[in-house]
């Protein structure tokens, strides 16, 4: 069941981005970054469908997270780039390449021999407020940066630093919703009024919805969806294994497991660096229709 619900989660996900940049693409870059982007943008019913979508995609990452380890949920949730890639290109009416499809099965592949080899502890543990502290000052920071940095306009930091920055947020609030999940289950939902998970949550929340919008607006889902399927489930994992005392097991061996998990990540760059080519063939594809 854990794997159902991150895997619908993950196609959520890839929705609510699509519908999400079709919708952000049309409102001044004015707004970026700023409270006055979402003003704007809810306005618009197929935006609102997005979120939808979005939140759809949280409730299932919240409950994958609350049965599973975090270190099973964030790969499957990685896979998404490839959900996102073909669906936004059935949307725009063009067609995968052979060299897509088949990176798409590798990746298929190398997860689904991830997921059937290992088991884990599906960790409880819900870390000290001083870490609660951290995390909520280093998303802070980092927001902060994005939005008042002097280059901020500058071409490097839109196509790389700004996807960079999302990945980074989107990994944290992984962590801070499997804390929560931990807290749920062993306090109650009452707990979430008096600990510090269900507080951060709603912070890193709404930091990740404008910092998400605002890179739909600026960069192609081409460029922002390699760094942060990348690194959401780098920062993710890695918190997981230092904070909540996750771990996984595999009838692989650790080192097989780290090799495989690493060429996931490589077959997920190499979709990145080809999805401009799925674009391209499908264009000539439609023009030959």
């Amino acid at each position: 069941m854990v794997y159902i619900l991150a895997i619908a989660s993950a196609i959520s996900f890839s929705l609510a981005a699509i519908f999400q940049k079709r919708q952000v693409r049309s409102i001044s870059t004015d707004a970026n970054l700023r409270v006055a982007l979402l003003w704007q943008l809810i306005k618009n019913p197929y935006w609102i469908l997005g979120v939808l979508f979005d939140i759809f995609a949280f409730v299932g990452q919240f409950l994958a997270l609350k049965e599973g380890s975090i270190l099973v949920v964030s790969p499957i949730l990685a896979f998404g780039l490839s959900i996102t890639i073909f669906a936004d290109a059935l949307f725009e009416r063009k067609r995968p390449s052979g060299s897509m499809v088949v990176l798409t099965l590798v990746a298929g592949l190398l997860l689904a021999i991830f997921l059937s080899t290992t088991a884990t502890n599906a960790s409880k543990y819900v870390p000290n407020f001083k870490l609660g502290v951290v995390i909520s000052l280093t998303v802070t920071v980092i927001f902060v940066t994005a939005r008042f940095a002097p280059f901020r306009g500058s071409k490097w930091w839109i196509d790389f630093i700004l996807p960079v920055f999302t990945g980074v947020t989107h990994g944290i609030a992984i962590f801070v919703t499997k804390a929560t999940t931990s807290l749920v289950t062993t306090s109650g939902f009452g707990a979430l009024f008096t600990h510090w998970p269900g507080y951060v949550l709603v912070l890193i929340g709404a930091i990740d919805l404008i910092m998400t919008q605002s890179v739909l607006q600026l960069v192609e889902l081409s460029g922002v969806l390699p760094v942060v399927n990348l690194l959401e489930p780098t920062v993710a994992m890695t918190l997981g294994v230092f904070f909540l005392k996750d771990h996984i097991t595999s009838s692989l061996g650790n080192f097989a497991i780290a090799f495989i998990l690493v060429g996931l990540g490589g077959v997920t760059f190499a979709i990145s660096v080809l999805s401009s080519r799925l674009v391209t063939e499908g264009v000539g594809g439609s023009e030959g229709n």
